[in-house]
């Protein structure tokens, strides 16, 4: 996605920062948590933020405390079969993509075979 700069925060945000950011609704459904090379310390989604309050941390809670610290990325380069594979392995919709460094150079947005499925039958019916 173009706009994958718009959902990079850092590990000293709070949930609430995080929460803030996926309900402006971007499509990635995904916080990136980077570093000050924008090296990718860990990614947060919807299921991080239900685990942490289940686990009665607060809206405050630094990004630090809650994050996946090992989130399914790609290697910049790869090729979308590639992305595919990793994401139907991973079971997400959206992956990180990385430099050697680890630095985040995008973000790619994979929809699962069932909602292409369903917007394909959407957009047939308009």
């Amino acid at each position: 996605t173009k706009n994958w700069r718009k959902v990079v925060l850092t590990p000293s945000h709070s949930l609430a920062d995080a929460i803030s950011i996926l309900e402006q609704g971007p499509a990635t459904r995904m916080v990136l948590v980077v570093g000050e090379d924008q090296e990718l310390l860990g990614t947060i989604t919807d299921g991080d933020i239900r685990r942490a309050l289940i686990r009665r941390k607060g809206m405050s809670s630094s990004l630090e405390e809650v994050m996946n610290r090992n989130p399914v990325v790609a290697l910049v380069g790869s090729s979308w079969p590639i992305i595919q594979d990793l994401c139907k392995k991973g079971n997400v919709t959206s992956l990180p993509v990385i430099d050697q460094r680890r630095r985040v150079v995008g973000l790619e947005v994979v929809l699962s075979p069932e909602a292409y499925e369903s917007l394909k039958h959407k957009s047939s019916l308009q």
